[in-house]
């Protein structure tokens, strides 16, 4: 990936801006490029579809022409426009598809750079839910959607009508009737947006004055990020389980929250029930360097200091090992003194008692290491 890309700079753009596909995504392309999204990620950018996969999305089993469709959507471009912070405009576009290898048993296919860029959080791409546009039926949507991005901090705008249409695309002289506007206009979109993103919008008839006859002059819109409200709940949930053993619950609940966006809620809770079983409170400094070690379920050990330092003597690497060890509090024993001793002697130490791991290496004319392990299990030992 190409990091020095201005578009993982999102803080370098404003909030407005537009996108378009031509020609129009058929519902199968959608489908198709809606599951690989879900094959990619930042560090792989190639998917790999097999024949069975293709024929359930396409519903056909000819290949052949199950290839040209793939051609066909591989000529077909997304336009956008994006406004930097001096006011500057940036127009681009871009194929859907990158390149595409065509195999006996399946294709490999490759999404273009900023569908990729979608996937990361500094990203203009990210922040503006690219990857969510092609998912959308109604053309309406694409420029009402915006606006979504552009008021997500308050969750909430308001337009009259003159302004809707003008956002929309639709000429102020059609549907004079609000019912017809509502029905093919309005409507249309909200339920494009309820069903394809992870936005819950709604809402809300704004009239001239009080009376029953009384014109709608607006529409106020409010809505939520379902994705962001469940990893809320989640975070709060989670937060109460191990109120009574953190010290500083608002620095642990956005630590929290940031983990549950970034990987499975099955994956951090069992994370902190583990670090709340074994570890006595205040557990904060323990579970602030398990949830930044980028845990994964099958770990039973984390590492979470990994120094390789040239230390000029054993005296300035135990000071080193002492000053690393009194962020988490640890109690020294007579084990750990004792081994202590083989360092001072032989340039290595070694300190395995549950929950801890620590190896130190110390050579005079090369790097020395220190690394740190806390055991989720009892009995594990790391293998590095």
């Amino acid at each position: 990936m190409i990091k020095t890309s201005i578009f993982l700079d999102a803080e370098s753009f404003e909030k407005s801006f537009n996108l378009k596909v031509e020609p129009k995504l058929k519902i199968k392309e959608k489908i198709f490029l809606d599951k690989l999204m879900k094959k990619v990620s930042i560090d792989s950018h190639v998917a790999f579809f097999s024949l069975g996969e293709l024929y359930g999305i396409y519903k056909s089993k000819d290949i052949l022409e199950i290839k040209k469709e793939i051609l066909r959507l591989s000529k077909k471009k997304m336009f956008f426009t994006l406004i930097n912070l001096e006011k500057e405009s940036i127009q681009g576009e871009f194929f859907l598809l990158n390149s595409i290898y065509l195999k006996k048993d399946g294709i490999y296919v490759t999404p273009p750079l900023e569908l990729i860029y979608s996937l990361d959080k500094r990203s203009i791409f990210h922040r503006i839910d690219l990857s969510t546009f092609i998912r959308f039926k109604e053309k309406h949507t694409f420029n009402f959607y915006p606006k979504i991005i552009e008021h997500y901090d308050c969750k909430n705008f308001e337009y009259n009508l003159t302004q809707l249409k003008e956002i929309l695309g639709v000429e102020d002289d059609y549907y004079e009737r609000f019912y017809d506007f509502e029905k093919n206009i309005i409507k249309p979109i909200i339920n494009d947006i309820n069903k394809s993103s992870k936005i819950k919008i709604h809402y809300e008839k704004i009239k001239s004055g009080h009376g029953k006859t009384n014109k709608i002059i607006c529409l106020k819109f409010s809505f939520m990020d379902s994705e962001k409200a469940e990893i809320l709940k989640n975070t709060n949930i989670t937060i109460h389980s191990i109120k009574n053993k953190i010290h500083d619950i608002p620095k642990i609940s956005k630590l929290i929250e940031s983990s549950l966006e970034e990987a499975e809620s099955e994956t951090i809770f069992k994370l902190v029930d583990k670090i709340n079983l074994n570890f006595e409170p205040p557990i904060d400094v323990f579970l602030e360097a398990a949830l930044k070690s980028h845990y994964r379920l099958k770990d039973k050990v984390i590492k979470i200091i990994d120094i390789s330092e040239h230390f000029t003597s054993c005296f300035k690497i135990e000071g080193r090992l002492y000053k690393e060890l009194s962020i988490f509090n640890f109690s020294y024993n007579y084990y750990f003194l004792k081994e202590l001793q083989h360092l001072r002697i032989d340039g290595i130490f070694n300190y395995n008692i549950f929950p801890w791991k620590i190896k130190v290496r110390f050579n005079s004319k090369r790097n020395s290491s220190i690394k740190v392990y806390m055991n989720l299990e009892e009995g594990h030992t790391p293998e590095d």
